[in-house]
């Protein structure tokens, strides 16, 4: 279909259809809102996104009235004379956008040249296709309109401008048109006029074609440009340029000199002839990389391997890698080295003119180029060559085995986003720098290279700028965002003069829009982390970019058979394989004690770019499949969360749950209520053990609370899981409600086993609560059912908590009985989970017996048991019991660090009950130390929760309570228990748990040994 309105942004901003012209709009921002749709009109946008983007800052309110106006005004104006209403303007209350068939814009005709002529191998049709895009860039992007996304736009269309033009300038050169050469070289002064590289084109092009006059006057207007405009001279190069034009000993053109790059004035060459190389010290400092540099070292140590390719995405830092080893091997090889640029060069007979360049040689016509420079690198004995920005040469690259072959004392260090795949190559991978975990200490936050490399960068633009106590966390948050890529750590730093750590972290929600440098300094393509990313997408054939957008959808990772299903397409492994090889993804073998496999990542930054590149619709066919992939995936793994396999499928879900939650997402964004809780309820093994309770309790909670058709067998199950979930966080009100709607929708259905598992759950939350009577018969009830159904799992977590109801009243006999009987089922089941449970109540028996090598024995061996499925939460009861046991041995230490690490997980997992069981221990163990006070304050802390959530001190607990609270009453008197008491009751519960949590940290001492490994 051809567009309706066809939309010019290159020199004004003008809409034009057939006789109609729309260039003069109802206000400037209404101008700025249909610029930014027009140069997006693949996608729609939130309207809040169009309201922060066109009116910044502004009042919510009446932006939002704005946005109406200016739409309305846009629909009136674009869809008129016949055109119907809502082809081209996409509009409802939630998003809005330009219909990308009823538009097309002279950016997105300028780039699909530009890319067209990238591709093409006959430089004619090169030629063609880049004089026809720079012909449609009649000026500067949107003149007059300053926004950010503006600029940054305008900058990115610029230097793509800019590298069409001396394209154009080298293609026509070479196919002996001089003057076509002129005109190109004119335009792209017009285009920037502070690039000392087109004026030098320029010149040279007018003193070959004999035109000494005008080139005299080009260098005269350069040197008044640069002296006025920046303060500087006219290089050496174009000095040297100059005097060979004045005595008319300019070289005429060369066909096999590809780009005309200033070139340093030749020095003397000593001694044999040979030119010392050596490669240019950076100005900013280098951090990290021992064993990528070991890596090279190693590589080039054997005599086999003299090509060592660096791989990695953009932006990585394989260049700055590069000339550090360069700079490390340099003295030991007489300073042989040289950086070769082949940013711009396209076919690899141009590297050698470069190479030569590079130590400073001409080539005599007469004799072949690969015999000079071959004869020159044999002088050296050992000798390093750095050809860096290969990857538009990959093709092409047998050509450097034929150099090697020549010259045996030759080491060629490349950097590349892929393998060259020739012989005897040897691949670095360049990966990004790690980044410390979230509130690491200062010290540890500063040792990162990622950090280090923010920091230096900052303070050059911001005098004073360092890491402290209180921006450790924002800078750390920062680089993990940017998931340790160097290009964008250093473009973000290089806002620390405008924005603080906490400011850019806000903004690195438009990461495109941030990281972009104003440096003229540094490569184009590493001037935006956009140009970056672009630049590899570019460079893949159609198949790989169609399959690299589609894999965006992905969260986390994938593996083969995921993007099989969810793409639509069989037998990707050598597609994956390509797109690994070009650095654009990350295969990753994950291996435990039960599987092996590969998975797939990509960074989120080029996730985010390749999202970009696909259609409304294409999002919405993916998002479809990637859910209902994932929806069976989780259907498969449910039961096995609960048997012998468990560890397996836990570890499988873990490495899938970023997809799960995604899926999650869409089906609560669609309305598809029945999907959504079929997948909830079926995660709730997977909550249970690795948590957090809270995020299964939200999706449930809400899908649940949606209109929607949902049988009473979906409801009840759902129902059924949230009480579980709810039951975990200590919300026993609520587990009880909803595991009561949950059987009386069973009891209708006449579903035995569900009805058994209803009052399982109604008995532990009875016991919870104290209501033993009521527990003890809501379990044998479930007992009942479950024995006549043969159901063994559920006998098992029956006897469990009939043993707990023994144990709080104090019949340590009926509990062990029931425990061990629990156990033997548990142990035939392989059901590593309930195990677990049994061996710690098992431990917390003999604890209370008095027996503590054989606690400690049931409680290590729980705790083996909860780290093979993964579950922390399940580790810190056994933990914190091995803190009881380490205080009454004396070990106030060991007790300490145990103990620590058991509140953090009760906290973070929302657990109440036990977290007042060891607040309770805290408080003894602070007595044990003297520090009475804060005894006082953690014990009235474990009081607070009895009071919040209602529940009463068990008999078992009670003797725990009551060791703490004789440890205070000997020596401690009662005003001061009271003030402390008072104290900790004022504090809101946040804060108090904040302090009591720096009080046990303080406990806890880096000398104590013999921890168990804690999940």
């Amino acid at each position: 279909m051809e567009a309706v309105w066809r939309i010019e942004m290159l020199g004004w901003l003008r809409a034009i259809h057939s006789d109609l012209s729309i260039s003069k709009f109802q206000t400037q921002r209404t101008a700025c809102l249909f610029a930014y749709l027009a140069l997006n009109n693949h996608r729609t946008f939130p309207r809040e996104q169009l309201v922060e983007i066109v009116w910044p800052g502004d009042d919510p309110e009446q932006t939002r009235d704005r946005l109406n106006q200016a739409l309305s005004w846009l629909r009136r104006h674009l869809e008129t004379n016949g055109i119907p209403a809502g082809s081209v303007l996409i509009s409802d209350r939630v998003q809005a956008g330009l219909s990308t068939t009823a538009t097309v814009t002279d950016v997105q005709t300028f780039l699909a040249l530009v890319r067209q002529a990238e591709k093409a191998t006959d430089s004619h049709q090169k030629m063609k296709l880049l004089a026809e895009g720079v012909a449609i860039f009649k000026g500067e992007f949107l003149p007059g309109m300053h926004e950010e996304w503006i600029e940054n736009e305008r900058m990115h269309l610029s230097e793509t401008l800019s590298r069409s033009l001396k394209q154009l300038i080298d293609l026509h050169e070479h196919a002996g048109d001089l003057e076509g050469a002129i005109t190109f070289a004119r335009r792209a002064i017009v285009n920037d006029n502070l690039d000392e590289e087109n004026h030098f084109a320029l010149i040279r092009l007018l003193g070959l074609t004999g035109k000494t006059a005008l080139a005299l006057k080009q260098f005269a207007d350069l040197e008044r440009i640069l002296v006025d405009d920046l303060g500087v001279t006219p290089s050496a190069a174009t000095l040297s340029l100059i005097d060979q034009i004045r005595g008319r000993t300019l070289p005429g053109p060369s066909a096999d000199i590809a780009l005309n790059l200033p070139e340093a004035p030749p020095k003397e060459k000593k001694g044999s002839s040979r030119v010392a190389g050596g490669v240019a010290k950076p100005l900013s400092r280098f951090y990290g990389r021992e064993e990528e540099l070991n890596q090279i070292g190693r590589a080039f140590a054997n005599a086999d391997r003299r090509l060592v390719t660096l791989t990695g995405s953009g932006g990585c830092g394989k260049t700055r890698l590069a000339i550090e080893y360069g700079h490390k091997v340099g003295p030991d090889i007489e300073q042989a080295v040289w950086f070769v640029a082949l940013a711009e060069v396209t076919d690899v007979k141009y590297i050698a003119p470069n190479v030569l360049k590079a130590l400073q040689i001409e080539n005599h016509v007469s004799r072949p180029i690969l015999e000079t420079l071959s004869d020159e690198l044999n002088k050296w004995k050992d000798c390093l060559i750095v050809l860096d920005d290969f990857d538009q040469l990959v093709p092409q690259a047998k050509w450097l085995h034929e150099l090697l072959g020549r010259v045996p004392g030759l080491r060629l260090l490349v950097t590349s986003r892929q393998k060259l795949n020739i012989e005897g190559e040897q691949e670095v991978q360049v990966p990004t720098l790690p980044v410390p975990p979230a509130a690491a200490p200062v010290g540890e936050v500063l040792s990162c290279p990622a950090v280090q490399i923010f920091v230096d960068r900052a303070a050059a633009v911001r005098t004073g700028f360092e890491l402290t106590e209180d921006n450790a966390e924002a800078v750390r948050a920062v680089c993990g965002q940017l998931e340790g890529l160097p290009l964008a750590i250093e473009l973000a730093a290089a806002w620390a003069q405008t924005y603080t750590p906490t400011e850019m972290l806000q903004e690195l929600n438009h990461r495109f829009d941030l990281l972009v440098s104003r440096r003229r300094d540094i490569s184009p393509r590493h001037r935006t982390l956009r140009a970056a990313v672009e630049y590899s997408y570019r460079l893949l054939p159609s198949d790989l970019q169609h399959l690299f957008a589609q894999l965006s959808v992905f969260r986390g990772g994938w593996s083969v058979e995921a993007a099989e299903e969810v793409c639509g397409e069989a037998d990707l492994r050598e597609k994956l394989t390509a797109l690994r090889d070009r650095s654009l993804i990350i295969a990753e073998e994950v291996a435990d004690s039960s599987f092996r496999t590969i998975r797939y990542r990509m960074l989120e930054t080029l996730r985010e770019y390749v999202a970009e590149q696909l259609t409304g619709d294409e999002k919405a066919v993916l998002r479809g499949a990637h859910s209902e992939y994932f929806l069976r995936f989780v259907k498969q793994a449910e039961p096995h969360l609960r048997g012998r396999a468990q560890a397996q499928w836990f570890s499988n879900m873990a490495l899938d749950f970023a997809n799960v939650q995604s899926a999650l997402r869409w089906y609560a964004e669609h309305g598809n209520v029945v999907d959504g809780l079929e997948l909830a309820t079926r995660l709730l093994p997977f909550w249970e053990v690795r948590g957090p309770a809270s995020e299964g309790r939200q999706w449930l909670t809400q899908l649940l609370e949606m209109p929607g058709e949902v049988s009473p067998v979906v409801r009840a199950r759902a129902l059924s899981a949230l009480g579980s979930l709810t039951w975990m966080q200590t919300d026993f009100d609520a587990a009880g409600v909803a595991h009561a709607k949950a059987l009386e929708i069973y009891r209708e259905l006449g579903d035995r086993h569900a009805i058994a598992d209803s009052l399982y759950h109604l008995g532990i939350v009875a016991l919870r609560v104290g209501e033993h009577e009521q527990s003890s018969a809501l379990l044998r009830q479930s007992l009942e059912i479950s024995e006549e159904l043969n159901d063994r799992p559920g006998i098992a977590r029956i006897l469990l908590n009939l043993g707990n109801i023994g144990m709080d009243l104090g019949r340590s006999q009926e509990g062990r009985h029931y425990y061990e009987r629990s156990l033997v089922i548990e142990q035939e089941l392989r059901n590593t989970q309930r195990v677990a449970a049994a061996m710690n109540n098992l431990g917390n028996l003999a604890f209370l017996q008095g027996q503590y090598t054989l606690a400690t024995f049931y409680l290590e061996e729980a705790i083996r048991a909860e780290r093979t499925i993964g579950s922390r939460s399940g580790s810190a009861a056994p933990v914190a019991n091995l803190a009881r046991i380490a205080r009454r041995r004396g070990e106030y230490a060991r007790a300490a660090q145990l103990l620590l690490w058991s509140l953090n997980i009760f906290i973070e997992f929302g657990n109440r009950f036990f977290l007042r069981l060891g607040l309770v221990e805290l408080s003894a163990l602070l007595s044990n130390y003297g520090r009475y006070a804060e005894a006082a304050m953690a014990l009235e802390a474990a009081e607070g929760i009895t009071r919040a959530i209602g529940i009463p001190v068990s008999p078992s607990e009670r003797s725990f309570h009551d060791d703490a609270r004789r440890l205070l009453e000997e020596n401690l008197g009662e005003e001061e228990r009271a003030a402390a008491s008072s104290f900790a009751q004022i504090l809101p519960w946040e804060q108090l748990m904040l302090k009591v949590m720096e009080i046990a940290k303080d406990l806890e001492s880096p000398t104590a040994q013999h921890l168990p490994a804690l999940p």
